[in-house]
Parts: C-alpha cells; sequence; structure tokens
C-alpha cells in the first residue's frame, strides 16, 4: 500500500513543482509544493521502514558489504585507469550503501529490547557514522587529480576502515541471530586489481 502510494505521489510532486517554478511568487503554489514533498518523504521514509523489518538484517547488511566490496574493486580499477567518473560513481555508491546499513542498524537496536545487543549496535553504528564522511572526502580528492598519490593512499585507507565498520555490523547482528559471520576483509595492500594497479601506486 505505501509502495503505492509513493507511486501515486511522485507524478503529483513533479507537477507541483513544475507549477512552483512557472509561480515562483505564488503563495498557494509553494504551500502545496511543500506539503506534497513533505508527505512524499513521510510515505518514503515509511516504506523504507517497512522493508526494513521484513528483511532479515543481517542478510542485508552482509550483501550490502559485499556489494561496497565490489564497488571498491571498481574504484581501484578507475585509478589505474585514470577515470575520475567512474572513481565518482563508485564511491557515491559505497556511501550509500553505508548509510542504509547504518540506518537498518539504527532500526534494529530501536526494536530491541536487550540492553547489551543495543550497546553493541550503538557503538558498532557510532564507528560506521565517523568513517563514510572521510572516505568520500579522500575520493573527491583523488577525482580531482588521479595522479595524487597521498590522496589515493588516504581513500584506501578511510575505504578499508569503512568495510571494517560495516563488517563490524554485520559481526554484531550474525552473532545476535546466529547466522553466519563474514570472513576478514584482506589488507588494502591486497584490495589492488591487478599488477598494474598494484604497480603504479
Amino acid at each position: 500500500a505505501t509502495a503505492g502510494q509513493v507511486e501515486s505521489l511522485t507524478p503529483q510532486l513533479m507537477n507541483a513543482g513544475r507549477i512552483r517554478m512557472v509561480y515562483p511568487e505564488n503563495k498557494a503554489a509553494d504551500e502545496h509544493f511543500e506539503n506534497l514533498r513533505m508527505q512524499y518523504q513521510e510515505t518514503v521514509a515509511l516504506t523504507r521502514q517497512l522493508a526494513d523489518e521484513a528483511t532479515d538484517s543481517a542478510r542485508f547488511v552482509g550483501q550490502s558489504g559485499a556489494a561496497m566490496q565490489q564497488q571498491t574493486a571498481r574504484c581501484d580499477s578507475a585509478i589505474a585507469s585514470r577515470q575520475p567518473a567512474n572513481m565518482v560513481d563508485s564511491t557515491s555508491t559505497i556511501a550509500r550503501l553505508a548509510n542504509r546499513v547504518l540506518q537498518v542498524t539504527k532500526n534494529e537496536a530501536d526494536n530491541s529490547e536487550d540492553p547489551r545487543y543495543i550497546a553493541t549496535l550503538n557503538v558498532a553504528a557510532d564507528q560506521l557514522q565517523t568513517r563514510v564522511s572521510p572516505m568520500v572526502q579522500f575520493a573527491k580528492s583523488v577525482a580531482l587529480n588521479m595522479e595524487d598519490t597521498a590522496a589515493v593512499a588516504g581513500w584506501r585507507r578511510h575505504n578499508m576502515a569503512l568495510l571494517e565498520a560495516v563488517q563490524g555490523v554485520h559481526s554484531a547482528v550474525s552473532q545476535h541471530s546466529g547466522g553466519e559471520l563474514q570472513p576478514p576483509l584482506p589488507r588494502s595492500e591486497e584490495r589492488r586489481v591487478g599488477k598494474e594497479c598494484r604497480s603504479r601506486w
């Protein structure tokens, strides 16, 4: 039902936005757009919450971590081939996945009645939250200058720290639910893609 509401609200919001752009001084158009925007945001948030509640948290975090590792390999390829656009695309995906894992972690803590589990999740969430921005900042530096070896090394270091934080979340959730743990992440120097990439950096 909520997914249907999102689908129904989308064209309404777009139409209201167009009217607002054509008549920027019109208060009624502005209020109508803001009301629809708030309703859309609330409906999307509810849809996401319901989806998260119906999803196996440990499996979701594990799959997200695997996807982040795939995007990391694409970043390494982008660095090796000097393709800043690909670097930006992949690091943006990594950041989005990390933020979704963070949301799921917080929801898991909110829905639990186990104080020790909640405390563990809160620590894991705090670590994850603090590691997204540094990775993104170094990725921007790399994209601006693909020859900057210090920026590349900094991005790899902070991206590894982010992947380890996601693995920490996965370990906490898996141990609580009795699921399987992921194997340890390889060290950053082992994550380089191909001999050419390793030799260049």
